[in-house]
C-alpha cells in the first residue's frame, strides 16, 4: 500500500506493470486505476503461498498429528510383536510393515522441511541481492516479499510439534516408548 502512495507522489505505478488497457500517462485518475490495480494485484502474488499455506494448514495439522500418533502405537506394537511373539517369517513380514509405515509419512514430512527451508533461502538471497542499484520497482517488491518472509511457514502437527523430519524419526522413538510400557506393565506374559 505504502508502495502504492508513494508511486502516486512520484506520477507514476508503483511498480508500473504492464496493462493494455489503461495508459497511466493519460491523466491523474488513469494513474490513479493502475496504481490501485497494481496494489491489489501484488498484494494478491506476495500472500498466495501464505494464503495457501493457511488454509491447509488445520486440515494437515490435526491428520498428521492423527497420523504420527498411530504410526507410534503401531510401531510399538510391532515391535512387541517382533520381539516376543513372532518366528523368524512374521518377524521379517512385520519388519517389512515398519518400513512400509515409516516411508508413508516420510514424504510429506520432508517437503514441510523443504518448503519451511526453501522460504529461509529466498528471504536471505533477495537480502543479499544488488538491491542498493536497483530500480525503485525491484526495491518495493523486495520490500514486500521480505516483509512477508519474515513470517516462517511451519507445519504444526495438533498444534503439538512441528511436522519435519525431525520429528519422523520422534515417531519411531515413540514406538520404542509403547514397547516399554508394554514390558513393564508385563503385558506380553498376559497374552502368551
Amino acid at each position: 500500500m505504502s508502495d502504492g502512495i508513494t508511486g502516486m507522489v512520484n506520477r507514476q505505478p508503483a511498480w508500473i506493470m504492464y496493462n493494455p488497457i489503461i495508459d497511466w500517462r493519460n491523466g491523474m485518475w488513469s494513474l490513479l486505476v493502475q496504481s490501485v490495480i497494481e496494489v491489489i494485484v501484488m498484494s494478491l502474488m506476495a500472500c498466495a503461498i501464505l494464503s495457501c499455506c493457511r488454509l491447509i494448514r488445520p486440515i494437515m495439522s490435526l491428520t498428521i498429528f492423527i497420523q504420527f500418533l498411530f504410526i507410534g502405537i503401531i510401531l510399538g506394537l510391532n515391535l512387541v510383536n517382533i520381539l516376543y511373539f513372532s518366528d523368524l517369517f512374521r518377524g521379517l513380514s512385520s519388519v517389512i510393515f515398519v518400513c512400509a509405515i515409516l516411508v508413508q509419512t516420510f514424504p510429506f514430512c520432508y517437503y514441510c522441511d523443504l518448503l519451511s527451508s526453501d522460504c529461509t533461502d529466498l528471504a536471505n538471497l533477495l537480502a543479499q541481492s544488488n538491491w542498493f542499484d536497483a530500480s525503485i520497482k525491484y526495491k518495493s517488491t523486495l520490500r514486500i516479499f521480505l516483509l512477508h518472509a519474515q513470517q516462517p511457514i511451519e507445519f504444526i502437527a495438533g498444534g503439538v510439534f512441528p511436522i519435519s523430519l525431525k520429528s519422523n524419526v520422534q515417531m519411531a522413538k515413540f514406538a520404542f516408548s509403547v514397547m516399554t510400557i508394554v514390558q513393564r506393565m508385563n503385558l506380553t506374559n498376559r497374552f502368551k
